[in-house]
């Protein structure tokens, strides 16, 4: 007959089970993560070797034509593109009216005030 377990030796034996299936997730990720880096140096190695090979003595390298070119639609997407020149417009005034009510919010004083002589005329 097999000897009773207790409340606690089982939740101790929960978590060692959990601990290890824990360890054994991490180690199988990092397994995959290391073949994968090998995978990725040896392509890289062997990119290098064509390259290599193909750029002998009397022949030059030639770049990629295609390093540098981008889908200018999707990487720069602005609200300038997305709008027509009236809805711009509209945009444009009410930033201008947003600025000029901050500037009128911290400028201190709202009123200017011009002297001639001894008099004081406030301008608004």
């Amino acid at each position: 007959m097999e000897p009773k377990l207790t409340y606690t030796q089982k939740q101790m034996i929960a978590r060692e089970h959990e601990r290890e299936q824990h360890e054994l997730e991490a180690q199988r990720i990092h397994e995959e993560e290391v073949k994968a880096f090998e995978r990725k140096k040896q392509q890289q190695e062997q990119r290098l070797s064509q390259a290599s090979r193909t750029s002998t003595g009397s022949t030059r390298p030639v770049a990629d034509p295609n390093a540098f070119i981008t889908d200018n639609d999707e990487t720069t997407e602005t609200w300038q593109r997305q709008m027509s020149p009236a809805e711009r417009a509209k945009q444009l005034e009410m930033e201008m009216k947003e600025k000029e009510r901050l500037r009128k919010m911290s400028g201190g004083m709202t009123e200017k005030m011009l002297k001639v002589g001894d008099k004081v005329v406030r301008m608004t």
